[in-house]
């Protein structure tokens, strides 16, 4: 029983530190983009200082438009050469 409870509150502390992590790097993203402004990812990355896609989208994309924050402009063709990102 008192394993159960140690793993269930290891659980919730990481769940914690994630929030914060993902609430860092929310402000960090928001902190470069202008409200109606569309920009692309590159310019994005750019403005962020970083060079992995796949850490840009797992990070800061996936989440900022799963919260509503960022919307896409090519809605059904996320991978468009033509999507741009704004800031709701």
């Amino acid at each position: 029983m008192l394993e159960q409870t140690e793993h269930i509150l290891d659980k919730i502390s990481i769940t914690a530190d994630e929030e914060e992590t993902a609430f860092k790097y929310m402000k960090k993203l928001l902190s470069v983009m202008k409200y109606g402004v569309p920009y692309t990812a590159s310019a994005i990355m750019q403005k962020l200082n970083l060079k992995s896609k796949e850490t840009f989208r797992k990070h800061y994309m996936t989440p900022a438009i799963a919260l509503g924050i960022v919307e896409m402009t090519v809605h059904d063709q996320p991978t468009s050469r033509n999507q741009r990102y704004v800031r709701k």
